[in-house]
């Protein structure tokens, strides 16, 4: 049986189990299904709860002592990097033991940054195939050269600059296969998009009406009213605000518009507090995170979907809501403008 060792400092679902974008957590699902003998390891305590691996299989190790200090400002920089190398030394000791017996037909993988150096390490010694897999990248919208970029980005340019015997780099209109070419990484690359459930598929033309007027009722929404709606983790990057704040412009020639901003995260004290600061408190709707099935029924209640973000806007949630064929308006950054197109299938802001 072929066997798969995944190393990560990621969460398997970004807001919580079963909540969020599910890139990482299907990429392990689908080895599992085609058969492989598959061991994640993580330092992140969440990962447990992964039902589809045994705790032999699922080995969730105890944060660094320097992780909780590497979240301090400035100081903390000092600290992330011996959390960095500390939790990467880990997850290589941790594979080694694993690898001792046999390092026969295994793959190590490391999902992001954060723990390739281990994974690096481990496919070194034991004379194994690496791969490295990224969700796009920082590094496309921000300058190279000044030193205060490398100095702030230092994992992504040690992460990203990493040869491999395969690169998987997520086509999210951030540039990651430009980002690459200029690290001079030249190592075998797929750059491609995640892949999609097509729900909508499983669902005949009155189900989905049905699901859109019970999702809309159960948000308080009238037939005549506007539903704007946003997906994503509520973090600073995803500048959900500019929904908020776009909302407050058109309130009064849009007298029936609300806004729906479905996730969760470390901003969302700030947005709800930004909100109440712009009298939006009955015109803007927080949801929480939900699972991500259930975010498909947001989209089918949605009149117009918001993707706002700062670096690349073609993630999972603006692919989905085109495939549901709503009216989308975004931001022309990154290379949002190759699947949207200004007045022919969404509207592109500068």
């Amino acid at each position: 049986m072929p066997r798969i060792i995944f190393t990560s400092a990621l969460t398997l679902w970004s807001m919580g189990k079963g909540h969020g974008g599910p890139a990482f957590t299907q990429t392990v699902q689908k080895y599992l299904q085609e058969g492989w003998d598959v061991y994640l390891i993580s330092d992140v305590p969440d990962n447990a709860a992964y039902p589809y691996m045994d705790a032999s299989h699922n080995l969730v190790l105890n944060r660094s002592p320097f992780y909780r200090l590497s979240r301090i400002r400035k100081l903390g920089r000092i600290f992330q990097v011996l959390n960095y190398y500390y939790i990467n030394h880990q997850f290589a000791k941790t594979a080694g033991k694993l690898l001792k017996a046999s390092a026969k037909d295994t793959i190590i993988y490391a999902y992001e940054c954060d723990g390739l150096s281990g994974a690096k390490w481990v496919a070194r010694k034991y004379h194994l195939p690496l791969v490295t897999r990224f969700q796009g990248t920082l590094l496309g919208v921000i300058p190279y050269r000044p030193l205060i970029n490398r100095i702030k980005e230092w994992i992504s340019y040690l992460g990203l600059s990493c040869p491999a015997d395969l690169i998987i780099m997520t086509d999210d209109g951030s540039f990651g296969d430009q980002v690459l070419k200029h690290l001079g990484n030249t190592s075998p690359t797929m750059f491609w998009k995640n892949g999609l459930e097509l729900l909508e598929l499983n669902f005949t033309d009155q189900q989905k009406e049905a699901m859109r007027r019970e999702r809309r009722a159960a948000l308080g929404f009238q037939e005549q009213d506007l539903m704007l709606l946003t997906v994503s983790r509520l973090v600073g990057w995803k500048r959900v605000e500019r929904s908020i704040h776009g909302l407050k412009q058109c309130a009064d020639r849009l007298p029936n518009a609300r806004l729906v901003i479905v996730g969760d995260g470390a901003a969302r004290a700030e947005l709800e507090a930004l909100t109440a600061s712009l009298d939006l408190q009955d015109r803007v709707i927080f949801t929480g995170s939900v699972p991500h099935d259930e975010t498909y029924s947001y989209m089918t209640a949605a009149d117009i979907f918001l993707s706002l973000y700062d670096m690349s806007n073609v993630g999972n949630p603006l692919l989905e809501a085109m495939t549901l064929g709503k009216c989308i308006v975004t931001l022309d950054v990154g290379n949002t403008r190759e699947e949207i197109h200004d007045g022919e299938n969404g509207i592109l802001l500068t």
